[in-house]
C-alpha cells in the first residue's frame, strides 16, 4: 500500500492500557534505521504511538542509538528513513531489545549467532533492507524536530503512565504486509513480561562484559525480573580478596559504581548490589533473603551523585526528572567472613543428607 492508501487505520492497532495516550503501534517490533553514511544499521525496540492513519509519533532516546542515529540525520536538516517491522524471526526481536556495542549491526550479530545470515528484502520505498520473515513493514520518515506529543503509556516499572513529552513524527508512506499478518504486542506493566525479561537479561551481559573489561573479579551479573529492571546484582567469586590484595569491599563497589555508571545501558538502573555467589541469583527468593540479611541499615553504600536520569526509571522526583540528574547507589553486601547457610545443603553433615535423600520419595 502506497500514498493515501498506506493508512494504519487499515489495522486494528489496540489500546495496550486504558490510560495510555493513544493507541500503540509498536511496543514489540523492530525499528531500522541508518546513519546517512549508510556504515551503521541499527535495529531496535522503541514504543510508538498511533496519531491518526498517516502518522506515529515514537520516544526517540538521544542516549540510546536510534536516538543517536536521528541527532546525525538532524544535523543535516534530513528527515530519517525508517522502516518498523512488526512479526519478524523472534530472535531478530531479541536481538533489538538489548543492548549491543554502537555501531554494531544487530542483524551481523544474529546471523553470527545463527551461524547464517538473516535473510532480508529490500524496502519498497526507502534505501533499508528489511528481514524476510516480517509480517508487517511500514515504511517512511522521521521528522527532524520533536513536534507531536507522545504518550503517556504504562512503562515497565508496572505504573500507568502521566504526562507526555514531545517527540518526533513518524511519517507512513508505505505499508506492506501478508495475508492475515500478526502483528505482536508486549504489554508492559508490573512483571512479568517481555521488557523485563529479555531487557534485564541484555543489560545483564552488557554490564558483565564492561567488568570483565575493567579487570574486575566478576562471577556474573544479574538484573531479577521482578526488580522491573532497577536492580542489578554483581556477584563476586570466593577469591576475590587473594585477586584484589589490599583492596577493601568498599573501594570494589565504588570501582564496580564507576565503571558501571558510565555505560549507555546503565542509565536506566539506579541501584547495584555487589553480592557473594554463595547463593543463587536467578532465584528470586535466594535474592530476597541475601538483600534482606546482607545490607546494611544505614552504612556500607557508596552513592554517586549527579549520574543521569531519563524518565523510564521510577524512583526520581520531578526535578530529578527535570534536570536529567540524580543518584545512583551500590550496596556493598559483601561478608568478611562466609557464614554457613542454615539450610539443608549446608546445615547437616553429608552423611545426613545422603541418607535423607536415599530415603526420599
Amino acid at each position: 500500500m502506497r500514498g493515501d492508501d498506506a493508512s494504519l487505520d487499515r489495522f486494528p492497532i489496540p489500546f495496550a492500557h486504558d490510560k495510555d495516550g493513544g493507541r500503540y503501534a509498536n511496543t514489540w517490533g523492530t525499528l531500522i534505521v541508518k546513519t546517512p553514511d549508510g556504515k551503521w544499521v541499527n535495529w531496535s525496540i522503541a514504543r510508538v504511538m498511533k496519531v491518526d492513519g498517516k502518522r506515529m509519533v515514537g520516544l526517540i532516546v538521544p542516549s540510546q542509538h536510534i536516538g543517536q542515529i536521528w541527532g546525525e540525520w538532524v544535523k543535516l536538516g534530513q528527515p530519517m528513513p525508517y522502516a518498523l517491522v512488526q512479526g519478524p524471526a523472534p530472535a531478530i526481536s531479541c536481538v533489538s531489545g538489548i543492548p549491543i556495542p554502537a555501531h554494531a549491526d544487530e542483524a551481523d550479530y544474529i546471523g553470527t549467532l545463527a551461524g547464517a545470515p538473516v535473510p532480508v528484502v529490500r524496502a519498497i520505498g526507502i534505501d533499508l533492507d528489511v528481514p524476510a520473515t516480517a509480517e508487517i513493514v511500514i515504511e517512511g520518515h522521521v521528522s527532524i524536530e520533536r513536534d507531536c506529543q507522545e504518550g503517556p503509556y504504562g512503562e515497565y516499572g508496572g505504573y500507568l503512565g502521566e504526562g507526555s513529552s514531545a517527540q518526533p513524527t513518524f511519517h507512513v508512506e508505505t505499508i506492506t504486509h501478508r495475508d492475515d499478518p500478526i502483528w505482536p504486542m508486549s504489554i508492559t506493566g508490573r512483571p512479568t513480561d517481555e521488557s523485563h525479561t529479555l531487557w534485564a537479561m541484555g543489560l545483564a551481559a552488557d554490564a558483565l562484559t564492561s567488568l570483565r573489561e575493567a579487570n574486575l573479579p566478576i562471577t556474573t551479573a544479574w538484573i531479577p525480573e521482578d526488580s522491573t529492571v532497577h536492580w542489578l546484582l554483581v556477584v563476586v567469586p570466593q577469591n576475590w580478596r587473594e585477586r584484589l590484595p589490599g583492596v577493601s569491599s568498599e573501594a570494589l563497589s565504588r570501582r564496580i559504581g564507576e565503571v558501571l555508571f558510565k555505560t549507555d545501558a546503565m542509565v536506566f538502573i539506579p541501584k547495584v548490589y555487589v553480592v557473594d555467589d554463595d547463593f543463587d541469583p536467578t532465584n528470586l527468593r535466594e535474592v530476597v533473603w541475601v538483600l534482606s540479611t546482607r545490607v546494611h541499615p544505614v552504612g556500607r553504600r557508596v552513592v554517586f551523585e549527579d549520574q543521569r536520569v531519563i524518565r523510564l526509571p521510577q524512583c526520581y522526583d520531578e526535578a530529578e526528572y527535570i534536570a536529567g540528574k540524580g543518584a545512583k547507589v551500590v550496596f556493598d553486601t559483601l561478608q568478611e567472613k562466609r557464614h554457613l547457610h542454615a539450610s539443608f545443603d549446608q546445615g547437616y553433615p553429608e552423611a545426613v543428607r545422603q541418607r535423607v535423600l536415599d530415603n526420599w520419595e
